[in-house]
C-alpha cells in the first residue's frame, strides 16, 4: 500500500558540495523520502538537476502536482522578488542567475526561493513551536557560515535582507584560553569567498578545519572525523578541536551580547559535533557579558536536513518585496 502523501511538500536545500530534496509532511513532522546529489557546477546543468530531482521524488512517492509549488533555500543574498542570488561565496556559478523562472520553465509549477538559513531557522521554529523559546538564531556550519533571526517564528529580515551573515564579520581576538602561537595564527587569516579577509567563515567552515589538521598533522581527514580522532587520543585533533571551540564560542558570543537569544541552533555538517553542545557554552562564559549566559545551544530538530524541511514549508511570496511566508 502506497502512503498518504495527500499533505506532502517537496523542498530542496542547495549546497556547495551537495544537494538535497525531501518529501516532508508538515502534519506528521515525518520525511516521506530523501534524496542528495552533488551540487552541478552550472547554471544550466543545476537546472536540470533540480527537474530530474524532483521528477525523479515525485515518482517514488506517487504523486505529482503542476500547481504544488517547490521550495528551495539557495546560500548567499537572494533577491526573493527576482529569484536571483545576488552574492554567494559558495555558488558563484548561480549568481545572477534568473533561477526562478529558469526552474519555473522547467519544472511547469511555481517556484518559492529563500536563504538556506532562514530555511534552516523556519524548520527550527516548526520544533521549538511549544517550547518557551521566542527569540532564536540558526548558525549555519557547512562548507561557509550563515545565519538567520527568528522571533516568534518570523524570521527578521533587515534593511539589505543581511541580518544573520555573522560569517561575514571578523573573528574576535583570541581570549587567554588561546596560546600565543594561536593567537599569531589568526593574524595572518586567510581570504574569504566574499573578498574581504579574516572572516568567520573562514575560521569556522568545514574547510577551515581540514585545513588546520592537515597543517599540524601532514595528513588529511574529513572534518567530521575530527572529533573521533580527538576522542581517540590524537594530539593534533585535540588541539584543532579545542581551538574551534573556542573560536565558535567567541564569534557566538558576540551574536549574544548583540541579539540575547533564547536559543542558538546550529545547522550544517559540522552540527553533527557532539562536543559543541556541552564544550561551546562552557567556553563562551569568558566572553558574554552577561553572569552565567543561559542562552540555550541546540542541535538541529532534524538532522542536517533541517534546510530542506524549511524549504518544504515556504507556502507563499510576495514576489514585489521577496517576503516569503510559512505555514
Amino acid at each position: 500500500m502506497s502512503p498518504d502523501v495527500t499533505g506532502v511538500r517537496l523542498g530542496v536545500d542547495v549546497g556547495a558540495t551537495k544537494i538535497e530534496i525531501v518529501a516532508f509532511d508538515p502534519a506528521s513532522r515525518t520525511v516521506v523520502d530523501r534524496r542528495r546529489a552533488l551540487t552541478a557546477r552550472t547554471a544550466d546543468a543545476f537546472v536540470r538537476q533540480i527537474a530530474e530531482l524532483t521528477t525523479a521524488m515525485e515518482l517514488e512517492i506517487q504523486r505529482r502536482s503542476v500547481m504544488s509549488p517547490l521550495g528551495m533555500c539557495v546560500p548567499g543574498l537572494l533577491d526573493a522578488g527576482r529569484g536571483q542570488i545576488v552574492c554567494s561565496a559558495n555558488c558563484g556559478w548561480l549568481v545572477g542567475v534568473p533561477l526562478r523562472h529558469d526552474l519555473e520553465i522547467a519544472l511547469d509549477r511555481p517556484v518559492i526561493m529563500d536563504n538556506d538559513a532562514v530555511c534552516f531557522a523556519m524548520a527550527q521554529s516548526l520544533a521549538l513551536r511549544h517550547r518557551d523559546v521566542h527569540t532564536v538564531f540558526a548558525a549555519i556550519l557547512g562548507t561557509g557560515v550563515g545565519g538567520a533571526l527568528l522571533i516568534d517564528g518570523e524570521p527578521v529580515r533587515g534593511r539589505h535582507g543581511m541580518v544573520g551573515e555573522w560569517g561575514h564579520n571578523p573573528l574576535p581576538p583570541a581570549g587567554q584560553v588561546a596560546g600565543r602561537r594561536d593567537r599569531e595564527a589568526e593574524e595572518s587569516s586567510p581570504a574569504c569567498g566574499c573578498g574581504r579577509v579574516g572572516c568567520i567563515e573562514t575560521w569556522l567552515g568545514a574547510p577551515a578545519l581540514e585545513r588546520e589538521y592537515a597543517r599540524l598533522s601532514g595528513q588529511i581527514i574529513a572534518a567530521c572525523a575530527i572529533a573521533d580522532a580527538a576522542a581517540a587520543g590524537d594530539p593534533h585533533a585535540i588541539h584543532v578541536l579545542d581551538r574551534f571551540v573556542d573560536r565558535l564560542a567567541r564569534s557566538l558570543a558576540g551574536v549574544i551580547n548583540v541579539i540575547d537569544p533564547d536559543a542558538i541552533v546550529l545547522g550544517g555538517g559540522l552540527s553533527n559535533l557532539a562536543v559543541l553542545y556541552q564544550a561551546v557554552p562552557l567556553a563562551w562564559e569568558d566572553y558574554v557579558l552577561a553572569n552565567r549566559p543561559a542562552t540555550l545551544l541546540l542541535p538541529p530538530a532534524f538532522g542536517d536536513s533541517a534546510g530542506a524541511i524549511g524549504a518544504a514549508l515556504l507556502r507563499s511570496v510576495d514576489r514585489t518585496t521577496g517576503i516569503s511566508r510559512a505555514s
